[in-house]
């Protein structure tokens, strides 16, 4: 929930009622000067790199033109020319008119007797990101810790369902019984390789994955075949796939197993209906960082959503908000912390947000060059 501050005093960035043009352009945060009315009079480059327009493209636009939403802005705007009370709104949840979300504070100060005002965003980097960024460290930390506990515990078992599933399979070809059974059999044991083989590189210290050519819509559906035929009543799918999206440099194994988490994690919460999209995103951020092009993949769900006691750990291995439910399965807590691993060794990012009902994971890949990539333990 954003809060709303009426404030007398200045506040942090600008200390006087008057900026140089020197100052207004080095200041790194995003400025723009606003009239009365909210056209925009002025912007500096960090606002112009924001926006990914010219300052002379901005200049002449109206507020809703750039942040196509931003909810409380616009009415404070003419509460501000009014009374020439700087206002505080925290968590602004903006949209840019390329659809990209930015979180941020935003100040408005008047400026002088005319009623121009200058909106300061302070973006959520500012303040939260070093704070997810560390959180995110531990997270690493821990699960690095468990893996080299447990990945000895999990390799024994999958040797001897890999023999059974073998031996049936064999018993089965040789008495000529049903092909689909033969068919299941044969499943487990690739399953089982290839589970054997993402364990082996969990079990490394410095894990690096082998990298090839991956089509992402064939991951997905994979990943769903996978835990459909695991479930007796399956929540409705809907997929929307971006056909501009290229082949991507990855691992598809662990990208399986990264969507396998996720639509177990919506199982989990109860969800009955699941919407899966990718999307190409341009000049995107990811980790902090902006890359020219981004692919977006959102796993949206209608189930219980996270637990709130839990959302700031919720990629911690070993935490969970769901019990163990006999659709899918024990629920130990892993899958969102793996998945979160998994992501970070493409050099992408999960994202969480909770929705009014439901839950929103947003996997960010960063399109990068073969030669640059490096798919290593985050």
């Amino acid at each position: 929930m954003a809060e709303l501050f009426s404030i007398n005093a200045s506040g942090p960035a600008v200390a006087h009622s008057h900026l140089s043009d020197d100052v207004f352009d080095k200041l790194s945060l995003p400025l723009l000067l606003l009239s009365a009315a909210g056209k925009i009079i002025d912007a500096n480059p960090v606002a112009e790199e924001l926006f990914c327009r010219s300052r002379k493209r901005l200049k002449g636009c109206v507020l809703p033109e750039v942040l196509i939403r931003s909810a409380e802005i616009g009415p404070q705007i003419e509460k501000v020319a009014n009374s020439g009370q700087m206002v505080l709104m925290r968590g602004q949840e903006l949209v840019l008119a390329d659809g990209r979300e930015f979180i941020a504070d935003c100040w408005l100060r008047p400026m002088n007797a005319a009623g121009d005002m200058l909106l300061e965003l302070h973006a959520e980097a500012d303040r939260q990101l070093l704070t997810r960024a560390a959180r995110q460290t531990i997270q690493t930390e821990s699960l690095a810790l468990l893996r080299r506990t447990l990945c000895h515990e999990v390799r024994n078992p999958l040797g001897g369902m890999r023999g059974a599933a073998q031996l049936l399979a064999a018993e089965l070809t040789a008495a000529e019984m049903d092909t689909e059974l033969v068919a299941c059999a044969e499943l487990i044991i690739r399953e089982v390789d290839r589970l054997n083989l993402l364990v082996e590189q969990l079990g490394q210290q410095d894990m690096q994955l082998q990298i090839d050519s991956v089509r992402l819509p064939q991951v997905i559906e994979n990943a769903w075949q996978l835990l459909r035929h695991e479930l007796s009543a399956p929540p409705e799918l809907a997929l929307s796939f971006d056909p501009s999206i290229p082949l991507l440099n990855g691992n598809a194994d662990a990208l399986q197993q990264l969507f396998l988490n996720l639509l177990a994690n919506a199982v989990q919460a109860g969800a009955g209906k699941v919407t899966l999209t990718t999307r190409i995103r341009h000049n995107y951020p990811c980790h902090g960082v902006r890359y020219a092009t981004v692919v977006s993949i959102t796993v949206i769900d209608d189930g219980s959503g996270v637990p709130g006691e839990i959302e700031a750990d919720m990629f911690t291995p070993l935490v969970s908000g769901q019990k163990s439910d006999k659709k899918t399965g024990s629920n130990h807590g892993l899958g969102l912390a793996v998945a979160q691993q998994i992501a970070q060794q493409h050099t992408g990012e999960l994202v969480y947000k909770r929705l009014a009902q439901g839950s929103k994971f947003e996997l960010l890949l960063p399109i990068i060059p073969t030669e640059s990539i490096n798919l290593v333990n985050a």
